[in-house]
C-alpha cells in the first residue's frame, strides 16, 4: 500500500506502532527475490508487477483500511516526535487520503485527519507547491463531518478558505466558485 518502495524509516515506524517485524518480514521477501534492498536505504519492489499482483490482489475495503492503518502510523509518530518532519507527514496523510473517509470507525478521527490535511496543506503552500496544497485541504474537506460548519466552525472556514485560495493560484475557476457558495451560505 505503500509503493514501490519503502525506506527503511518508514519500515521502523511501522513495526513500532502496528506491533509488526516488518524488516524480518521484508528481508525474507528480499531472500524469495520479491523485493530489493536498494542501497542500504530502503526496500524496493523487484518488478512493477509483484507490487501490482500483491495489491490488486486486496479487496477495495483492504487497500483502504490497510492505507488508513498506515497513515496513522506514520502520522502518530510524526506528532509524537517529529512535528517538522513534513515530508514524512506528507507520506502520512497521503495514506490516509487513499484510505478515505470511509475507512473510518471512529467519528473523532474525522476531525483529527481534516486538521493534518489543513496542517499539510499550508506546508505546500509555503513551499508553493498549489496543486499538492488543493489536494490537502480537498481531502480535508472531504473528511469533514455532514454539520462540519455547526461543529467545526472554525477548522471549516480555513478549510474551505485555503482551498479556495489555491484554487485561485491554480486558476481553477469551478473550484473556486463552488467552494465559495459553500462558504458564503
Amino acid at each position: 500500500c505503500i509503493g514501490n518502495f519503502i525506506p527503511y524509516s518508514i519500515v521502523g515506524i511501522l513495526s513500532k506502532h502496528l506491533g509488526l517485524d516488518l524488516d524480518a518480514i521484508f528481508r525474507s521477501l528480499v531472500q524469495r527475490s520479491y523485493l530489493t534492498d536498494n542501497d542500504s536505504t530502503r526496500f524496493r519492489f523487484a518488478h512493477d508487477r509483484i507490487h501490482q499482483a500483491a495489491y490488486t490482489m486486496m479487496s477495495k475495503k483492504q487497500q483502504r483500511d490497510d492505507h488508513m492503518k498506515i497513515g496513522l502510523a506514520i502520522c502518530r509518530y510524526v506528532l509524537e516526535y517529529n512535528e517538522n518532519d513534513y515530508d514524512m507527514m506528507f507520506i502520512g496523510v497521503n495514506q490516509l487520503n487513499q484510505g478515505g473517509p470511509d475507512a473510518l470507525s471512529d467519528e473523532r478521527q474525522h476531525f483529527t485527519i481534516a486538521q493534518l490535511n489543513l496542517k499539510a496543506g499550508q506546508r505546500a503552500l509555503a513551499l508553493t507547491d498549489f496543486p499538492s496544497a488543493f489536494s490537502f485541504f480537498d481531502h480535508g474537506i472531504k473528511f469533514l463531518r455532514p454539520d462540519y460548519w455547526k461543529i467545526h466552525y472554525q477548522l471549516s472556514l480555513t478549510l474551505f478558505s485555503a482551498a479556495v485560495e489555491s484554487a485561485c493560484a491554480l486558476s481553477d475557476a469551478t473550484h473556486v466558485t463552488s467552494f465559495t457558495e459553500v462558504v458564503l451560505k
